[in-house]
């Protein structure tokens, strides 16, 4: 499953890539969406083995639209904190520094993701629009497609 909350697009266009790396080099078909359409993830019977995470940051730190409320969901300190204790997961976080609160939706998530059982499988990657993101993500794409899953 990957997962994105993308306001301008980005993080869209990234998972979409990820979604096609999975396709051609691993002949596996994912299910990607953004990160609002599976809020009910939680309540989830049978949970999916992996999920990736790419999540841009808006405004002064916020979570994008469209992964809103993905994001005020896992923020309950209510779920179990074992919701995910099968699951394996990544999170890329797009940001750029000259803003408040850097990468602040993707890194909630990441520790959200952990608090909640989940096993990482590749560390959070910040990625910095106003630096290296381009690197920090290519890297990271690189590290899911070979992350023994």
């Amino acid at each position: 499953m990957i997962l994105y909350g993308s306001q301008k697009g980005n993080a869209e266009f990234i998972s979409s890539e990820l979604e096609s790396m999975f396709e051609k080099e691993l002949n596996t078909k994912v299910y990607r969406n953004t990160l609002n359409s599976a809020e009910n993830i939680f309540e989830l019977e049978s949970k999916p083995p992996f999920i990736f995470i790419i999540c841009s940051t808006t405004g002064n730190g916020e979570a994008p639209d469209n992964a809103y409320r993905f994001w005020k969901k896992i923020k309950n300190r209510a779920i179990p904190k074992n919701t995910f204790d099968k699951i394996k997961y990544s999170v890329l976080a797009l940001g750029d520094t000259n803003y408040c609160n850097f990468c602040g939706p993707g890194k909630f998530i990441d520790k959200r993701m952990k608090d909640l059982g989940a096993q990482c499988v590749v560390p959070l990657a910040c990625a910095d629009d106003a630096t290296n993101a381009e690197e920090i993500i290519t890297k990271w794409l690189s590290e899911v497609l070979n992350s023994n899953i």
